[in-house]
Formats: structure tokens, sequence, C-alpha cells
């Protein structure tokens, strides 16, 4: 796979969302959590006074590129935000598709109010025979009771939706 212009001047992959893992990983190190620069770093002498960070990037031998970190002399393993961050969004994302319990009824008025919420707009109504609650929307019950007088053309309609479905 060829590398793009950004990537030959990376020393280590940039941070992806908040996702930054290269850094030392031994707690007791000063450096513990402090992440590796992206940028090349100076080299030779007075090269700490001219901004080098306190990591060195080595081989391992088994072509996998290493941290070498100046202080405890660990070596944690360089990897790929962007995997972390891909792996994590997929692990996350059934949990972010959870629908808020409304009314499934795209136009219904109480669509987009929260069943919890919105408490003045629902009202439990009995059990499913599995044992789940129901619930009745306020507007329902207001024309239920009303339904026997014909002059509400609001009833009348909203009912005869209902048969129709």
């Amino acid at each position: 796979m060829p590398k793009g212009p950004n990537q030959l001047d990376e020393r280590v992959p940039m941070e992806v969302g908040t996702i930054q893992v290269n850094f030392c990983k031994n707690p007791q190190c000063q450096n513990f959590g402090i992440p590796a620069s992206t940028t090349r770093q100076p080299r030779g002498r007075g090269a700490a006074e001219r901004g080098r960070d306190t990591y060195s990037v080595v081989g391992s031998g088994r072509g996998t590129p290493m941290l070498r970190c100046s202080f405890c002399g660990q070596y944690p393993t360089i990897k790929s935000n962007k995997a972390i961050h891909e792996e994590l969004s997929r692990f996350w994302k059934p949990f972010d598709t959870i629908p808020i319990p409304t009314c499934p009824n795209q136009d219904c008025p109480n669509h987009h109010i929260d069943r919890e919420k919105g408490k003045t707009h629902y009202h439990s109504f009995g059990r499913t025979k599995a044992g789940s609650i129901r619930y009745l929307l306020s507007i329902i019950k207001l024309l239920r009771i009303f339904q026997s007088v014909k002059h509400l053309p609001v009833a009348e309609d909203f009912f005869q939706k209902e048969k129709d479905r």
C-alpha cells in the first residue's frame, strides 16, 4: 500500500477523534499517558533544546515499529489509532441506534415526544400477553371519551383511520 505525503512525515499515527494510544504504558513512568509527537524529531546535538520529545522510534526485529521511552526504557508497540477508533465505533454502534420510546405512528403529534418525558401525553393501559406495559396516548383517551358525540369530526376521522389499518 503506497504511503501518502502525510504518512511519510508522521512518526506515529495521528490522533483519531480523541484516541491516541501511542504513549508509555508503564504507570510508574513520568511519561505514562503522554503521547509521542507525530512529527519528525530533530536529531543530533542539542535536539532536546530544539523540542525533541522523550520517545525514540525503533524496530523490534520483527518488522514492527515500537517506541522507546527515554525515562523507563519500555518499548510500547506503535498502534493504529484509526483501527482502534473503528473497532470502538463498531462495538458501540448497537447502542447508538436505540430508539426513543414514542408513538410508532409517523403522523401522530406525539411521535417525537419521549414516553418518559411526556407523561402528560401517555397513560398506562394494561399489559400485553407477553407482559410488556401498554401505553395509550392522551389524545386517543380523550377521543374515546367523546367518540359517542357525533359532531366531533376529529374523532370520527381518527377512528376511521384506525379501523382502516
